[in-house]
């Protein structure tokens, strides 16, 4: 058995060559213990039908039965008009024919923690400080009678 020489080397990864070696490799572990991961990508966008130019929308990933929401985006000048409620009920509409258990995302207090629990989301864990000055926020939303999202009893993740 050879022995290995091991070092650890603090070094940048500008072109991401080293990210992409370890994003391999934790790809190969998690395929051996939960089988092959397969991703499933959408966007539902907000156009402007008179020159197709995209004004927002909604970017989705599912993954171990999980919708994940990458981005969320209404332009200023068209908030208040029920367009993000709109975009997450598709999103819920999509993730419930595909199985999904729930779905999650990550805002920050500046952004919009407020429009998603109007919408019934629920908050399952804060990220303090994060940046100076603010909180990052987690919400997820079940889309089954099953238990709350947040499964620690009688915390506070406020």
């Amino acid at each position: 058995m050879r022995v290995l020489s091991i070092e650890f080397e603090q070094t940048s990864d500008d072109d991401g060559t080293i990210g992409q070696q370890l994003l391999q490799l934790l790809i190969a572990e998690n395929t051996r213990n939960q089988g092959e991961a397969k991703i499933d990508r959408e966007i539902i966008r907000i156009k402007d039908s008179a020159n197709n130019v995209t004004l927002g929308g909604i970017w989705t990933e599912i993954l171990f039965d999980w919708m994940y929401i990458e981005v969320l985006y209404v332009p200023e000048a068209l908030r208040g008009n029920g367009l993000g409620s709109q975009l997450l009920v598709q999103a819920e509409d999509s993730a419930r024919s595909k199985g999904c258990v729930g779905i999650w995302l990550e805002t920050f207090d500046f952004q919009a923690p407020d429009f998603y629990r109007k919408n019934g989301w629920e908050l399952f864990a804060t990220l303090p400080h994060y940046p100076r000055g603010s909180n990052r926020r987690f919400l997820c939303k079940r889309l089954h009678d099953l238990d709350r999202c947040s499964t620690v009893k009688g915390k506070n993740t406020q």
